[in-house]
């Protein structure tokens, strides 16, 4: 099936790119044949920490939570010079594995090409049609990004990598400017692997005029119907009084009613013998927790991501999470509520 940006299949998905090196690449032997995701996954990082655990100082806790993303961040900021530049070193690292990924998508090489079958000449041609990436979530920052550029500048590939906009609540800004409300109030969430954030959003005279973040909460350990209830509970507790909408980011992709592709694992795996329209559901249940009707918009994360960034043509959006996400504008953004002018983020505590 041919590449659709505005409907992802997990065919999409970066996560299985092989690192395969045509010899103009000359990329580290180490990657060689390795799947993106064994390079650039959560997992991939905590290794990375792992093997420098004590030049970076990491706490029991820290490395219990497994948040290190979080710890990493925090050290890139450390007053110890020697643990500020160890922390360096690995986003360094990670920065520079993210360049080989972005170069091996642009130039579409044969030897990629015959490694990822799955992908038909759509998914080059788009790819080699992206100009700018921009990386999200909360291990992106400029650090990252001048390494993977000092890959790609190398390389010739012929495309730049910077921070989105908005790294963190990028999924939950495309989902905010897809309610096209005109005034009033709306909660947004992201329901992702590692932890849910929310929003309120403000609009004002046909505007996105503000987000303000809420704290976030960590995931929990749940999956199928014991989730999604879940998710009625936290949204129903979240929305805000006289909101009649909700955006809702969720880390799977979805079909053509919206509703999540079947996997044999993850965290909607066993809802569909008994949701078959989980926008419904939602809705419903939502609207009865609340005690009013609440409307109910799901979102793929990486997709709602892409859509926050419009109007950017020849771009694409790598989330960096628990695996990797991708997303891509859909051009102009006639259907889209535009940002007011003005608009701000209000920031919230992160926390793993």
């Amino acid at each position: 099936m041919p590449l659709d940006p505005q409907r992802l299949t997990p065919t999409a998905s970066l996560n299985r790119v092989p690192f395969i090196g045509a010899p103009a690449i000359g990329m580290p032997q180490e990657y060689e044949g390795r799947p993106a995701f064994s390079l650039l996954g959560a997992a991939a990082l905590g290794g990375l920490l792992a093997e420098r655990r004590q030049e970076l100082e990491l706490t029991t806790e820290e490395v219990a939570s497994g948040g290190l993303s979080f710890a990493l961040r925090a050290r890139l900021e450390s007053f110890k010079p020697a643990v500020a530049a160890t922390a360096s070193d690995i986003v360094a690292e990670y920065g520079r594995r993210l360049g080989y990924l972005v170069a091996i998508l642009k130039r579409g090489d044969p030897e990629s090409r015959d490694a990822r079958p799955e992908w038909d000449e759509s998914y080059w041609a788009h790819w080699g049609s992206v100009e700018r990436v921009y990386l999200g979530g909360g291990l992106a920052c400029p650090e990252m990004c001048d390494a993977a550029m000092s890959v790609v500048r190398v390389l010739g590939s012929g495309i730049e990598v910077g921070v989105a906009p908005y790294p963190v609540y990028q999924p939950m800004l495309g989902a905010a400017r897809s309610l096209l409300i005109s005034d009033g109030t709306a909660l947004v969430a992201d329901f992702g692997q590692t932890a849910t954030k929310r929003a309120v959003e403000t609009y004002q005279e046909g505007g996105l005029a503000s987000m303000r973040a809420l704290e976030s909460i960590p995931a929990p350990g749940l999956s199928g119907l014991d989730y999604v209830r879940w998710m009625v509970e936290t949204v129903a507790s979240s929305v805000p009084a006289g909101a009649a909408e909700a955006g809702l980011c969720v880390s799977s992709y979805l079909d053509e009613q919206d509703h999540p592709v079947r996997y044999a694992a993850g965290r909607f795996a066993g809802i569909h013998d008994d949701i078959q329209d989980l926008r419904g559901w939602l809705t419903e249940e939502i609207s009865l927790a609340v005690g009013r009707e609440i409307h109910v918009s799901l979102f793929h994360d990486a997709t709602a991501a892409g859509i926050g960034l419009s109007p950017s043509p020849s771009a694409a959006v790598i989330m960096l999470g628990t695996a990797l996400g991708v997303g891509f504008p859909f051009g102009g953004d006639g259907k889209l509520t535009p940002l007011a002018p003005g608009f701000a983020v209000t920031e919230a505590k992160l926390r793993p």
